[in-house]
This record gives C-alpha cells, structure tokens and sequence, in this order.
C-alpha cells in the first residue's frame, strides 16, 4: 500500500549489533536476519490500527475539502445563472463575486492545511511503527543469537532461515496486546496531529 511503501527508503535497515560483533568479530550468515517492514507494517495489530486511523482521518479531510467545494460550486452555479444575476442589484453582484473569491481562497486553504495535517499523521504513523519493529526485533535478535536483522529492501539474497519476519509479526503483536491492556488512555497516531493541527 501507498501508505507504507516510502518507508523502505527511509528505514534502510535495522542494524543490532551485538558485542562480539563491535570488538571486530566477522559475523556469519547463520547470525544474519531479514524481515520485511512492509508485511510487518500492513499486517501486525499496530499497523492495522494505525492504517485504520489514517484512512478515517483521510475521510474526514475528503468530507471537508467536498463541504467547501459544494459552496463555491453552489456560487459559481448562482454566477452562470444569468437570470439570477439579472435581478440582483449591482451591489448585491459584487457582493456574490467577492463571496465566491473568498470561498476560493478559504478552500485553497484548507487544501494546504490538510495535506500538512496528512502528512504529519504519515510520518508520525510511520515513526511509531518503525519503532515497535526496532524494538520486537531486537528481542528477537536476542533470544535466537542474530547480531545483525536487515529490512529485506535492501537485501539482494536471502535464505528462508533467515527470514524473521513472522517471529517478529509474533512479537509486534504480543508487545501491542500488552501495551493496550497496561493503557487504556492509548490514542491512534493521527489524533494528536489533527488536534495539534486544529489548535493551530
């Protein structure tokens, strides 16, 4: 999806290192992981929840952004009426006319603000979920004896032993299942944009 496809170029890999690997220690195939941000991102309960939240914030913008066009169409549909026109005074014409230039101004507007607010939910969705991998896969690493675990984009080859995406799909759940049950105040990524962006 669209949505979580610029963040093979942004999360290169994740890299963890273990000691043995700092003091200089050449690191083996056997204690090298892949896994795939992509699936862990659309398929774990956090990215769900937070693909859900995203696309009901783009639903609200979409449902805005139609409120103000119908006004200015509605202007503009009064304009062509030439009849309509005909029996409004000329004060009353500019009137209209000036009406339908702010409306224009106002819906240029609110088109900049909520590309800004979608854009900020973007990121802020795709930082929180690169962080809860870093951490599952880090936990992962650990328990199974890997000293390196790389996104799979920036991977030529890899072999199927290697590949720890569902162990850390495993994890990202178990640690979101967790995390709602110890924080009920929790709130989906977006809505602290969109209330940061109403403030504003």
């Amino acid at each position: 999806m669209k949505l979580y496809k610029k963040i093979a170029i942004s999360v290169v890999c994740l890299g963890l290192l273990t000691a043995s690997v700092v003091t200089g220690a050449s690191i083996s195939e056997e204690t090298i992981g892949v896994i795939n941000f992509k699936v862990l991102a659309e398929q774990s309960k956090l990215g769900k929840q937070e693909l859900k939240s995203f696309e009901d914030l783009k639903r609200q913008v979409v449902s805005a952004l139609e409120k103000k066009e119908k006004e200015a169409t509605e202007t503009v549909a009064q304009l062509d009426d030439s009849d309509f026109v005909d029996g409004l005074s000329q004060q009353a014409l500019e009137e209209l006319k000036k009406k339908f230039q702010a409306q224009g101004q106002e819906l240029a507007a609110y088109q900049q603000q909520y590309t800004q607010m979608l854009q900020q939910a973007h990121v802020k969705i795709l930082q929180g979920i690169s962080e809860r991998v870093g951490k599952a896969a880090e936990r992962i690493a650990k328990e199974r004896g890997f000293s390196l675990i790389l996104n799979e984009e920036t991977t030529f080859f890899y072999t199927s032993k290697q590949d720890l995406t569902s162990s850390v799909l495993v994890q990202m759940d178990r640690d979101f299942d967790e995390e709602q049950a110890g924080d009920t105040t929790a709130i989906p990524a977006f809505q602290g944009v969109q209330k940061t962006s109403a403030q504003s």
